[in-house]
């Protein structure tokens, strides 16, 4: 089962990531109403996909859901990216908290068979999107992120051994959609 769940997350991410809405996007901000990507890390709920939505601009709310290797995990954020007068640059920085899967503690030998528990709770960090330079509708998007980790969490990756890193990554690809 979390063989077919990892081989349909590819084939989809591959049939996702190319996703054409429009045409020659020069920048992120003015045509990023709407999001859709595949990714790993905590915005995606480990490996998974990110759903994101602008109301006003450099404002975004994000849903991620995913396979985090023991069940479903899932994040929703806020995310403020930061423009500078130049508004057609290719790199913008951002800042996102979230709440939502921010630990797993894991036993098992092999990694698709484990058995464990999921600890859900705030994060907070900082990323760049990056855009095509082919004026694709996609971009990259790369976020350091800092988890705020339960006690209970903390308890039970001590108990068996494990530590937890105290910043985590998440990168993935999005497709505008609107």
């Amino acid at each position: 089962m979390k063989k077919t769940l990892l081989f349909l997350f590819f084939g989809i991410s591959f049939i996702a990531s190319p996703i054409q809405a429009q045409s020659n996007r020069e920048i992120i901000t003015e045509n990023d109403k709407i999001s859709f990507g595949p990714g790993l890390g905590l915005m995606y709920g480990g490996l998974g996909f990110c759903l994101s939505g602008s109301p006003v601009k450099n404002l975004g709310i994000m849903a991620g859901a995913g396979y985090n290797f023991i069940g479903f995990g899932y994040n929703f954020s806020l995310k403020y990216r930061f423009e500078t007068k130049n508004s057609k640059r290719k790199v913008l920085p951002y800042i996102i908290g979230m709440y939502g899967y921010n630990a797993v503690v894991a036993r098992g030998s092999n990694i698709f068979n484990l058995e464990g528990s999921t600890y859900y709770g705030p994060s907070a960090g900082v990323g760049i999107d990056l855009a095509r330079k082919n004026k694709s509708n996609t971009y990259f998007t790369l976020a350091l992120i800092v988890p705020v980790r339960s006690e209970e969490a903390q308890r039970h990756a001590d108990a068996i051994g494990a530590s937890f890193t105290p910043v985590t990554l998440s990168l993935g690809i999005m497709s505008f959609i609107k």
